[in-house]
């Protein structure tokens, strides 16, 4: 019988530059301890990722289909322990990280999961900073998302069994698979989620306008397949502004910045947020239209799913210490996903 009790998932394409730092945070946490094995799946890769993967000791797998989905699938089907976490590699765990996400699923059969806190990892360039002021992939929205929580794929975990029950993720999804997992894990099965604010990884947003791009086009197309898949009012179109307040609005940020630039007030990003706002909208706008024009339909989970069957947030300590915070029938409420003051951050990943 294999003494492992956790799987650690991640899936990478072409990361040999992100993995080190990855791999040092990983190496931090008490993997003996805990049972943990790592995996990472080579999604395709055509650098070194997984002879660097191999270096540090993790097992190693290939997936040559391309796509998330496809790689976090082949990693929970080749998992050895009861538990599948998985943690993008362009993240980085901080110390503590794997006890507090472990620690607030035992003993707790009525959860099949959780999601750790995300933070952006200190940054480097323009863009990073812009993500990070618009608070891009934190686990926050999803939790607190009135048509059902969800967890975000970055940093979470799901019990094995429960994926195999699910048939994993959707791979027909182009984005928006880790929000149809959660939605069918509280609809067909019943189980709740949790959240563990002590379980923090580190996220390095995009560095380029054109990873940018391909960002927000991907979230576009899981815009729209959602919406087929999940056909009720309120997911195809979340902004909550119409397109002429939110034009007014960035008009109005417009010629603030140009203000600013004038006074030789602010700085870089002051001055670019209005128009990276529009850059990306349009990359949504415009991965949606592809989505109408090319994506297959997907057949709808169910008439409706609002409110899932279960929803339960459990906030958990570094100490492992759990509390239930949410309730039955009803999404976990914003003000208790506040999260302890952050430890030390992890060391800067290496140039």
């Amino acid at each position: 019988m294999s003494d492992v009790r956790v799987t650690i998932v991640v899936p990478a394409r072409d990361a040999a530059g992100f993995l080190p730092a990855l791999l040092d945070g990983v190496a931090r946490q008490d993997l003996g301890g805990l049972g943990a094995e790592l995996l990472v799946v080579d999604n395709g890769s055509s650098d070194e990722t997984a002879a660097v993967a191999r270096a540090a000791g993790a097992r190693v797998i290939r997936e040559p289909t391309p796509g998330a989905s496809a790689a976090r699938n082949a990693g929970a089907r080749a998992a050895r322990g009861e538990l599948v976490v998985f943690l993008d590699a362009d993240c980085v765990p901080r110390d503590g990280w794997l006890a507090s996400l472990v620690a607030v699923l035992d003993g707790r059969p009525d959860l099949g999961g959780a999601g750790g806190r995300i933070v952006a990892a200190p940054p480097s360039t323009l863009l990073e900073r812009y993500a990070e002021r618009r608070g891009d992939v934190t686990q926050d929205a999803g939790l607190a998302d009135p048509a059902g929580p969800w967890v975000l794929t970055a940093n979470c975990a799901y019990r094995r069994d429960v994926l195999e029950r699910l048939g994993g993720f959707e791979p027909a999804l182009r984005s928006g698979e880790d929000v149809d997992l959660s939605w069918r894990m509280q609809h067909e099965l019943g189980l709740g989620l949790a959240y563990a604010p002590g379980a923090v990884v580190e996220h390095r947003h995009r560095t380029s306008l054109g990873g940018l791009w391909r960002q927000w086009k991907r979230y576009g197309w899981g815009t729209v397949q959602l919406a087929q898949r999940y056909p009720r009012e309120g997911v195809e179109l979340p902004q909550a502004a119409s397109p002429a307040r939110w034009a007014a609005a960035r008009a109005r940020a417009l010629a603030r910045a140009l203000r600013l630039a004038a006074a030789r007030r602010g700085d870089r990003l002051d001055l670019a947020e209005p128009f990276l706002d529009v850059f990306v909208r349009f990359a949504e706008r415009v991965g949606r239209w592809e989505a109408r024009r090319f994506a297959e339909p997907l057949a709808p989970v169910a008439e409706a799913v609002v409110p899932p069957p279960l929803v339960v947030g459990a906030v958990a300590g570094a100490d492992g210490s759990s509390t239930v915070t949410g309730a039955s029938g009803g999404a976990v409420a914003p003000a208790a996903l506040e999260p302890p003051p952050d430890p030390p951050p992890a060391a800067p990943p290496p140039a």
